[in-house]
């Protein structure tokens, strides 16, 4: 009858059980009026399973705000990319970018093995987001470059695709944005 069945904890709103007779509960239609989906999902996400999820207003905008720090990488790695030039030096520790997002998978999949973690699986990814951040600040890539920053953005999507937050969906529907001319 059903594939998969899960128990959830307790959902809390401002760290008060949500109740009807309490008044402090919200409908998913209402919470989506402020919010967009894949945030509410990112804020799923970072409590475990089993574990109370505490909503407030300060929550979702926090995971709002770790989505487009996500995003903000994936467009900042697509715009370097696109701009690398072959004479360009090597900027970025390209050996290390490969070691670490391939750490990054591997932790991702211990995570998501050990009980369904998905705090833990998206701090992989948060790691490798945050390494592949400080390795990409205020540098032009070279050709050589651009392919270990590929990969570590391909596997941040991927791995983020795997529970349910899509970018390319974000991205492709929302607004554009410029780019400056040197970064």
């Amino acid at each position: 009858f059903a594939n998969y069945w899960m128990h959830s904890g307790m959902l809390q709103i401002n760290s008060e059980k949500m109740s009807k007779s309490l008044g402090n509960f919200l409908l998913l239609h209402e919470v989506l009026e402020d919010a967009r989906p894949q945030a509410l999902r990112m804020l799923m996400l970072q409590t475990h399973y089993r574990s109370p999820l505490d909503f407030s207003t300060e929550r979702m905008e926090e995971a709002d705000a770790a989505l487009t720090r996500i995003e903000n990488t994936v467009r900042n790695v697509d715009w370097l990319c696109s701009n690398a030039k072959d004479d360009a030096p090597d900027a970025i520790d390209s050996i290390s970018l490969r070691a670490l997002t391939a750490d990054a998978h591997e932790n991702f999949i211990s995570a998501m093995d050990d009980d369904f973690n998905a705090p833990a699986a998206l701090g992989a990814i948060f790691s490798l987001v945050s390494y592949l951040n400080s390795q990409i600040a205020d540098k032009s890539l070279s050709v050589n470059d651009a392919e270990a920053a590929i990969g570590a953005r391909d596997e941040s999507v991927s791995l983020l695709d795997v529970l349910g937050i899509s970018i390319a969906d974000d991205q492709d529907g929302g607004d554009s944005q410029e780019y400056p001319e040197e970064v």
